[in-house]
């Protein structure tokens, strides 16, 4: 039988940290912040002064350069007040996008306020209707973003006279879990980083200019130092000054570039991955940018291991077991002996120190949680383990298996699910959004108890699922020995299996030149010239042309040019293949004009087509 805990009700229990993606309402507590003590009281802060709305010198934002008073981007417009446009377009995966000219925020109203007058150019949408589709977060389904927009004829604007007025470029959004950390990094931080790459130079071109506004009325909370990588001045809507009814943004982005968001929570649906085209590449070009931001040194000069541990609930009940078995696992194990296990508890770390230490693991072993994101700081060839609690099948929330298995990644990704029902601690007396049961009638706890040994949970959806949380606030006892009296998998025996397959991955060469094979794209073929020759009984046509320029630098491995003929008044094309960079074909006498296409193929990959009459 699984044991069930003793609960004992304390403040700090109920503030616990959560580190968890299945539900999203959880909370997290981050003690150790995003810097060391030591650097954070070296550090000047900044933040956006709600009693003054200027970009202030003061407490709650981590930044490199702060000035006393930026009030550049600040201006009073006691004049008239100039009409909103708009240019938006539909994106993919990223949906509804728009770039606005003086977009207005009525405070009283908690609005943003699109003045319409015959000035204004509105581009890409059929009316201002549309822009009820536009999403000011990330997450895919979820109706609680929508932006909240008025429209104000040009002839009442007047209303608007003496708006605060702010320059220069801003990005406007809202923040989807500011208080845990999975969200922070996939819901906010990769959609803000590719966000911003479109309209800015280089991401360091608008570190000091560019203004990031968020709609959410969360707290700041424990990330957001966070926030402050890509730029100094931020803040949050609600903290602007009341005093000031208007306020007008001068050049306003709405709506994320959604091209790095792999995975949805199950909004109407299943929650899973989001098929998109987002590689490995593209997570390690944004994980080389924070690690940058937050002075984290990638040196790889050693290997360490770490065993994630949680000290207030989905803990590992036989954790010192399980790290000296690792350890000792490692040490027996070729190649690998010279790697260290580690305990990272992220209740206490601050968040530079973990990410270093992920940077230089090869190995991570941790209960499913939202934590594990930070596994998209390990080096290729690392493996990750998510640890499952009794009852729930992996693919209920395969988040961390889609990160590691993004194309060119090149993180292992192996799954322990807990198969004994007598190595699970169940907490029924917990509070309800850690799992406890005490809010149901007893009938419908016992109904919950029984099911862990019914079936394993799939098909999750979000958000308050009794049974998910139920089983996933387990405590769990993992299984490091070949035991009869256990059916799970002994743990020892993936991880060697996934030291084994590290292998092939550390052992390849350029690795990141195998993802951009896909851009072997040649150009067209160059001189496409075509001649027709009579003789007695036939037409010869003779076709030559020069490869494309950069074929000399794609390093073909195979280059073919495809021939694509079509004679005059017919329906039939006759396709042909050579090597060569002329073509000799005998027609029929009757011939006289022909229609000639030429393709180059370079390792499969396809140039854009020539043509050329031939006569």
């Amino acid at each position: 039988m699984p044991k069930k805990a003793a609960f004992h009700f304390t403040l700090a229990a109920v503030l616990t940290s959560a580190w968890t993606v299945g539900t999203i309402h959880s909370t997290s507590v981050w003690n150790g912040g995003i810097l060391s003590d030591k650097e954070r009281s070296g550090q000047a802060e900044c933040h956006l002064s709600s009693r003054s709305n200027q970009f202030n010198k003061g407490q709650g934002q981590h930044c490199n350069q702060c000035s006393e008073e930026n009030t550049e981007f600040i201006t009073n417009n006691p004049g008239e007040v100039a009409p909103t446009s708009v240019w938006c377009h539909v994106a993919g995966e990223s949906g509804l996008r728009c770039y606005f000219h003086n977009l207005y925020y009525n405070s009283r109203h908690k609005e943003f306020v699109f003045v319409l007058s015959g000035d204004s150019l509105i581009n890409g949408v059929d009316s201002l209707k549309v822009l009820e589709k536009l999403y000011l977060s990330s997450a895919n389904g979820h109706n609680a973003f929508q932006i909240k927009l008025s429209v104000l004829p040009g002839k009442e604007a007047n209303i608007a006279r003496g708006a605060v007025k702010y320059t220069g470029k801003t990005l406007i959004l809202g923040r989807f879990k500011p208080d845990n950390i999975h969200h922070v990094f996939h819901d906010d931080l990769l959609p803000i980083y590719f966000t911003i790459r479109e309209f800015c130079v280089d991401m360091n071109s608008c570190k000091d200019t560019l203004k990031i506004i968020f709609t959410d009325e969360n707290e700041r909370g424990i990330f957001w130092e966070l926030y402050h990588i890509f730029t100094k001045n931020i803040m949050k809507l609600q903290d602007l000054d009341n005093k000031n009814e208007w306020y007008c943004f001068q050049e306003t982005y709405i709506g994320l570039n959604k091209m790095s968001v792999w995975y949805q929570y199950g909004f109407g649906v299943s929650q899973g991955p989001i098929e998109n085209n987002f590689q490995g590449t593209h997570l390690r070009q944004f994980t080389s940018f924070v690690r940058e931001k937050l002075g984290v040194k990638n040196q790889l000069v050693k290997q360490n291991g770490i065993l994630l541990s949680r000290k207030l609930n989905r803990k590992i009940v036989n954790e010192r077991e399980l790290f000296d078995a690792i350890q000792g696992l490692l040490s027996s194990t070729r190649d690998c002996e010279d790697i260290t296990m580690k305990t990272v508890t992220l209740e206490e770390g601050n968040l530079k120190s973990v990410i270093s230490e992920f940077s230089e693991a090869v190995l991570v072993i941790g209960v499913h949680g939202s934590a594990l994101i930070l596994g998209m700081f390990l080096p290729p060839g690392s493996v990750m383990v998510e640890l499952w609690p009794y009852g729930i099948d992996p693919s209920a929330a395969p988040v961390f298996k889609t990160m590691c298995e993004l194309d060119g990644f090149d993180v292992i990704y192996i799954p322990w699910t807990n198969e004994d029902l007598h190595s699970t601690v169940y907490h029924s007396n917990y509070a309800s959004y850690y799992g406890g049961l005490e809010e149901l009638p007893k009938e419908d706890q016992d109904k919950v108890i029984k099911s862990l040994s019914a079936e394993k949970l799939t098909g999750l959806e979000c958000c308050d699922s009794t049974e998910w949380l139920f089983r996933i606030y387990q405590d769990t006892n993992v299984n490091v020995r070949n035991d009869a009296n256990f059916v799970s998998v002994n743990i020892l025996e993936l991880i060697a299996d996934g030291l084994r397959r590290r292998e092939l991955i550390i052992t390849k060469t350029g690795y990141k030149d195998e993802y951009f094979k896909e851009s072997k794209y040649p150009g067209k073929v160059r001189t496409l010239r075509c001649y027709m020759g009579r003789e007695e009984t036939s037409t010869k046509i003779y076709i030559k042309w020069v490869e494309p320029w950069n074929v000399e630098y794609l390093k073909c491995k195979e280059l073919d040019f495809e021939v694509v003929i079509q004679s005059k008044g017919k329906v039939e094309l006759k396709k042909y293949r050579t090597r060569e960079s002329t073509f000799l074909k005998k027609l029929a006498y009757s011939i006289e004009k022909m229609d000639v296409w030429v393709t180059c193929i370079c390792d499969g990959f396809e140039s854009p087509t020539s043509y050329v009459v031939c006569l």
